[in-house]
């Protein structure tokens, strides 16, 4: 027998504590990149579908951030656990043992605007809008700039 969560909040919770892990440092410096080390067999990894240079939101209850997943084999982790890059640990305020959740990141709020005006459109909405759409793209997607680059 199942129970079932008896509101959005409680089954939030749920989620949560399943994509859960706990934190250990590793000392990587990834220069300015927010990377995630989690094992290869990670059951979130698993679960959700993230595969190696995914995009991962990452949350400790007070920050969060998007960091591309790189993932590890061998006894680098234990289960249950992850790894951040310099950089990440920085911008969580994170301490060894801290538990984060992970999950797929919100979608840029602009891609449909982009896509539109790629394909001849308008630009829709006022001319603030359009002055929201650059910093939007900058600030979720740095990090093809600099793959691409």
């Amino acid at each position: 027998m199942t129970s079932v969560p008896a509101d959005a909040g409680a089954a939030s919770r749920a989620h949560e504590e399943q994509n859960a892990l706990r934190l250990r440092y590793l000392g990587i410096d990834t220069y300015r990149e927010p990377v995630i080390f989690m094992r290869r067999d990670c059951h979130i990894c698993r679960a959700v579908g993230f595969t190696v240079q995914s995009r991962v939101q990452i949350a400790d209850g007070v920050h969060t951030l998007v960091a591309t997943l790189n993932m590890v084999a061998g006894a680098l982790l234990a289960e249950g656990e992850a790894g951040l890059s310099e950089v990440a640990w920085q911008k969580l305020h994170a301490k060894p043992g801290d538990t984060i959740v992970v999950s797929h990141p919100p979608p840029v709020e602009s891609l449909p605007h982009l896509r539109a005006k790629v394909y001849g459109n308008r630009w829709p909405g006022t001319q603030r809008r359009c002055h929201q759409m650059p910093s939007s793209l900058l600030r979720h997607w740095t990090w093809m700039l600099r793959w691409a680059g």
